[in-house]
């Protein structure tokens, strides 16, 4: 946005309070977590794994993988689309997986 002078704008008070709101803040939060709590959650269960499987280590170096690669898919698909919908498909694949999964 720039104004009649040519210089950039700031955004109007309701679009920065709005982004701004604790529970935007805190879904952020959430979402910046999620990778380290897959990981917690996950390497409890390499022993059953190796037993099961006999190369955890594959599984563990697919996860670390699968979170490199999906940011570098998902983040140009948020810029043209809006990370809303992107968000919302990527947990409505990740709600489908855990559900298949189980």
């Amino acid at each position: 946005m720039s104004g009649g002078s040519g210089e950039p704008t700031a955004p109007r008070g309701s679009e920065r309070t709005k982004r701004s709101e604790p529970k935007y803040i805190l879904l952020l939060a959430l979402l910046l977590g999620s990778q380290p709590i897959a990981t917690d959650l996950y390497l409890p269960a390499l022993p059953a794994i190796a037993a099961e499987l006999g190369n955890p280590a594959l599984t563990l170096t697919g996860l670390t993988l699968a979170f490199g690669f999906a940011q570098l898919i998902l983040g140009p698909l948020s810029d043209r689309y809006g990370r809303r919908p992107v968000l919302l498909a990527g947990c409505a694949a990740y709600a489908l997986a855990s559900f298949a999964g189980a």
